[in-house]
Order: structure tokens, then sequence, then C-alpha cells
């Protein structure tokens, strides 16, 4: 401890309880020494506490620190003084660089009476030695540090420590205790500040010294707290500053901002408490950087198909948990943390969606441009060759039973279904707007093209995979179009000459305008039923299909002649009917 090896009063040779006339008779004898260039020596240089170099600088400044009565007081209080027989013997076993003897010879005084005004100087030097001896190697021994205080600060709190002081700095010394503890403490500071800027653990520190007295503790717990934190915001303002320009450097920002803070934070944690406020502002401060760090950098990379960025980025969210105090801070980071694993937990989901957006994109887009296309088979048709090849390719990523796949292939059928329907519907609509049976038999030949088409793309449409309800309401549409097929086939179909039942009543067909008309059906009827079953009925229904083909292509354009025969038929039907 440089208080003690470099004390002023062991480089001008005394004790720290000698006289003014002891401390300017050394002075003559030193400088006496000096003129004629001799070495300077004394009996109290105990070089058991490090080796002494003297040059002419170091007297003169040492001669000059103890002029004042209390720098006297504050430099006697790291050296030693002579109050009784015991110290003489101690001095003795120093003399001859046997600290160990000269502390047990101290030590056994203190530990059976109290500080009086006989073994107050004892006091006094075993803190001191103790204190040497807590410094004398690379690293604190914190028991004889303890030690040392506890002796220093119980010597000045006693009554018995006037007598030392005036000893040392005169009678008319006005004792502050106060003022002389806090500078007791400032000089442990310094001293101990050169091991905790190597690595000497500021909890084992104060951890070591928690039963030494509290002004001594709260001094330097103040003076240690001012540039941890002062060194924590400044890393917190770079962190914050470099983030901002490199955000994509956020996790090793974030990292080296945890790395160089922890200790001080753990410090402050343990030299303030975690209720103190200053502390869960600054740990509060640290864990929203910390956590700012790692959302930037999620943000730079989260849709990169190179870098996942959810390990790095968990890693500073749950670093900045374990920091923050505050219920505020704390919730934030929590929902950072269920958003970040609910991001993680879909990447599966997302990176299929990735593999299919092109695939996606273009069925999308062909929807799209689908809905301002007239309503027509041919373009209900496109819209399923094209996008086929697509949704293929969706179905191989994501798999013929996911859901997703599922409602955009339904999509497709839906809407060409849908477009194919109105078509359907359209041409239908050509019959009631026929004004004689050539223009319906042209609709039916242009109507049962239609179909014929419809019924391919519905095919076609089949086989794309659908949704259950999606594939009912497919299948209700492909039987109603293939019911609608057969029924204008049937219409359509060519009637046979012979005498079947399955012939065609011609003349009655142009009459009535459809061969389904109910008074056509009644006379197929009588035909089947009662025509057929005699040899004259047979003889007329060979005549008449015989001569009615010829007749109808005469007479179908002619109104009067069907309005006459029309006449003619429902008579014949009413005698039909009897």
């Amino acid at each position: 401890m440089k208080q003690i090896s470099v004390n002023p009063f062991r480089i001008i040779g005394l004790l720290a309880d000698c006289s003014e006339k002891d401390i300017q008779k050394q002075k003559s004898r030193i400088n006496a020494l000096l003129s004629v260039g001799k070495d300077i020596s004394s009996e109290y240089d105990f070089n058991a506490l490090g080796h002494l170099k003297r040059s002419e600088d170091e007297i003169n400044t040492a001669f000059s620190k103890i002029e004042q009565s209390e720098n006297k007081l504050n430099y006697g209080l790291f050296w030693f003084v002579n109050g009784n027989h015991l110290d003489e013997v101690a001095f003795n076993y120093l003399k001859g660089n046997n600290i160990e003897k000269a502390k047990e010879i101290w030590q056994k005084s203190t530990q059976t009476s109290e500080i009086s005004e006989k073994n107050y100087s004892i006091y006094n030097n075993l803190g001191t030695l103790n204190l040497y001896a807590a410094f004398s190697s690379n690293s604190i021994i914190i028991e004889f540090l303890s030690d040392a205080i506890k002796l220093k600060t119980l010597l000045i709190e006693s009554e018995s420590f006037s007598h030392l002081a005036h000893k040392i700095a005169g009678p008319t010394l006005h004792v502050n205790r106060k003022e002389l503890k806090k500078h007791f403490a400032e000089n442990l500071l310094n001293e101990l500040t050169p091991y905790f800027k190597t690595g000497y653990s500021l909890s084992t520190f104060f951890d070591g010294i928690k039963d030494c007295d509290q002004e001594i503790i709260s001094y330097l717990s103040s003076k240690l707290t001012d540039q941890p934190i002062h060194e924590i915001e400044l890393s917190i303002e770079q962190g914050k500053k470099k983030r901002k320009e490199f955000p994509v450097e956020g996790f090793r920002i974030g990292s080296n901002l945890y790395t160089s803070t922890k200790d001080k934070l753990s410090i402050l944690k343990t030299l303030l408490g975690s209720s103190n406020m200053q502390y869960q502002v600054i740990a509060d401060n640290l864990a929203k950087e910390i956590l700012q760090c790692g959302i930037d950098y999620f943000q730079e990379f989260r849709d990169s198909d190179t870098v996942n960025p959810y390990d790095d980025a968990i890693k500073l969210f749950k670093i900045a948990k374990s920091m923050a105090v505050g219920n505020q801070s704390k919730e934030r980071i929590n929902e950072n943390i269920s958003g970040l694993d609910e991001w993680n937990e879909s990447k599966p989901e997302r990176d299929k969606q990735n593999k299919i957006a092109d695939d996606l994109l273009f069925v999308t887009s062909k929807l799209e441009s689908f809905q301002s296309q007239a309503d027509t088979v041919a373009n209900a048709k496109g819209l399923v060759v094209s996008c086929k090849p697509r949704l293929v390719n969706i179905k191989s990523t994501l798999g013929a039973y996911d859901d997703f796949y599922l409602t955009v292939s339904s999509a497709v059928v839906n809407n060409a279904q849908g477009m194919l329907v109105a078509a359907v519907n359209k041409a239908q609509e050509g019959l009631s707007h026929a004004y004689d049976n050539t223009s319906k038999l042209v609709v039916l030949s242009r109507l049962k093209t239609i179909m014929t088409d419809a019924i391919e793309a519905t095919n076609l449409m089949g086989t794309l995979d659908m949704t259950t309800e999606v594939r009912t309401r497919y299948n209700s549409n492909k039987n109603s179009l293939s019911s609608l097929k057969n029924q204008i086939d049937a219409v359509s179909a060519p009637r046979s000459t012979g005498s079947s039942g399955s012939s065609g009543c011609y003349i009655a067909t142009m009459a009535y305008g459809s061969y389904d008309h109910p008074q056509v059906i009644i006379l197929r009827k009588f035909r089947d039923n009662t025509l057929s079953k005699s040899f004259l009925g047979k003889v007329f229904i060979k005549i008449y299909y015989k001569c009615s083909p010829g007749l109808v292509k005469y007479l179908s354009n002619k109104s009067l002649a069907n309005k006459v025969i029309r006449t003619i038929l429902d008579k014949t039907i009413k005698l039909v009917n009897l």
C-alpha cells in the first residue's frame, strides 16, 4: 500500500507521533548527510515493508507534506506510533523483517482489551500493518483489509483517539472524526482502484467488508457506483449509435454491449440493491437497448433466404429479460419473445409459401384477370388449363391435403365452373327468344355444341383437387350439366321413320314447337299404346312417317297452317282422352 510504503513519515525516518523538535532535528541531519553525499537511513525504515529509496526531492516533498497539523494526522493514520512497551517489542521484530511476529504481539492485546489511552497505539499500528499486508500481493487479501478497516474505524470513533490525534498533530488540532473517516476511505479507494481495474470483484470486496463501519462502506459504495454508472450509460449511447448506423450488426453490437456491462451492472446491484431506483433505471435502459439490438437485427434478416435470425435474436431477448427490473420493461420483452417464437414456429410454413410464391402469384393474377373476361366455356376451360401446372407445383410443395393448397385449387374450380354455368344458362336463354322452329333448331344445335364443350371442361376441372364443400357443389353442377345435355340430345336427335316407340311425331312437334310439349306426349302415348296394337293403326303410322317429313318441311314456316293443324290435333286429343 503506497500510503504506507511511501508515507512521508517513513521517508523522513520518523514515527508519526514524533514532536516538531524531532522533525526539525531530522531535517538538519538529513540535509547534512545529503550535502556530503551519504545515504539516508533510519531505524524506522522497516524494510520488511518494502525497499525504500530516498531522493532529495522526495525527502523535501515529504517534509512539506507534514508541515500542517491536519496533514500530519492524515498521514499518521497510515503509519506507526510508539505508545507503550509492546510497540517497542513489535518494532524490533519489524526491524528484523519479521512481520508475523510483530503482528502477533499487537494482535493479542486487541483481543483481550478495549481501546484506552494505554493501548490506542496498538490498534493504530496493527491496523497499519494489516493494511500493508492486505495489499502486499497481486490480489487483495480481504481478511486483512477487513480487520484493518475495523481497527482504524474503532480507533477513530473511540474517546481515546483524541489523545493519538493530539500526540501526532499537536494539542490545538480540532478532530473532525467524520472527515477523517472520509479521508481514510478516499485513500483506501485510491489503493483499491487498480485492483478493480484488473478484474478484482467488487462483489467479493463488499461482501468481505460487510461487517465494517457503515459510513466507510456507504462512502466507498457511492464512489464506486459513480464510475460504473457512467461507463454503462456511455456504453448504451455508443451501442445505440452503432445500432442505428449498422442495424445488420445488431447481434454483435448487442452482445458486445452485454459483455462490456454485465460485471458493472452486477456491481451496481451488489452496491445499491435491486430495489434501488437508480439501479432499476440503468438496468432497464440497458435491457431496452439490448432488446432493440435484437429487434433491429431480426428485422434486417427476417425475410432472408440465407440467414435465420431467430437464434441470435432470441439470445439478445433473453439477455435483456435477465437484466430488466421494471414490469413495463419485462412485459415488452416477453411480448417480443412470444412474437419471435411464433415467427419461428411458422417458419416451415413460410418457407413453403416462399417456394410457391411465383406459382401463387401466377394463379392469383389469372383469377384477377378472369373476373373481367366474357362468360364463355372457352375462357373457363382456359383458366383451368393455364393454372393446372402451377397447381401441380404448389401441390408438390405443400401436399395434397394442405388446406391452403386446397383453397387455391378450389378457387380455380369455383371461378371456372361459375363462368361455365353462366355461359350454358345464357345459351339456354336463346331458346325462349327463338321466333320459329328453324330458329329453335339452330339454337339447339349451338347449345348442343356448347354442352359438349362444357362437359369436357367440367371433366377437366374434376382432375383438380378441391375442398369437400367445393367437390360436392362441383358434382352437383356436373350432374346437372349431364342431365341437361341428355335432354338436348333427345330433343335434337333425328326421329326414326319406323313404328317403334322412339319415333318422333314430326307434324305434332312442328305444330306445337317442341318434342316434349304435353300435347305431343299424349299423341305419342296414343301411337304407342293404341295405334301400334292394331293392323290398321300400324298402317296409319307407316303412312304418317313416310309423308310427314315432307309436309313438315313445306309447312314449317306457315303459321296459319300450323294453327289449323294444332286445332285439328287438339280435337283429336280430346277424342283420344275420352
